[in-house]
């Protein structure tokens, strides 16, 4: 009996390791861009409706005509409700042409994809 108690146990364990994170709600996230000059940097925005405490990670990826480059940054947060909290910092020189960038935020065994967010100065 004990030997298919632990089989079961097993089972669903390796079962759910597979599973994609459940979804976080309650907070709002961006990849805020801002082009300055020549110049751009990225950044994570992190707001949450209670206080929070969790994982961030940044992956910027950035392709032109001769070259390809990426970078991830991550670390970890903490957020007061309503607190706006940026996190992480990667600059490159140039504008938003052929970025892509996304920034996932965990908190405990639940993460959220963040979008891009393009600010331009001049």
């Amino acid at each position: 009996m004990t030997r298919y108690i632990t089989l079961v146990a097993l089972t669903f364990f390796i079962a759910g390791m597979g599973r994609a994170p459940a979804p976080l709600t309650g907070i709002e996230c961006t990849v805020v861009a801002q082009t300055v000059g020549d110049t751009t940097t990225y950044r994570g925005r992190i707001i949450a409706q209670s206080d929070t405490a969790g994982q961030y990670s940044i992956q910027i990826a950035r392709k032109t005509a001769n070259i390809a480059t990426s970078s991830t940054i991550g670390g970890t947060f903490t957020a007061a409700a309503g607190q706006e909290v940026f996190v992480g910092r990667a600059t490159h020189t140039g504008d938003l042409t052929g970025v892509m960038a996304t920034m996932t935020i965990t908190v405990g065994d639940k993460s959220h994809a963040c979008d891009l967010v393009a600010e331009t100065e001049t």
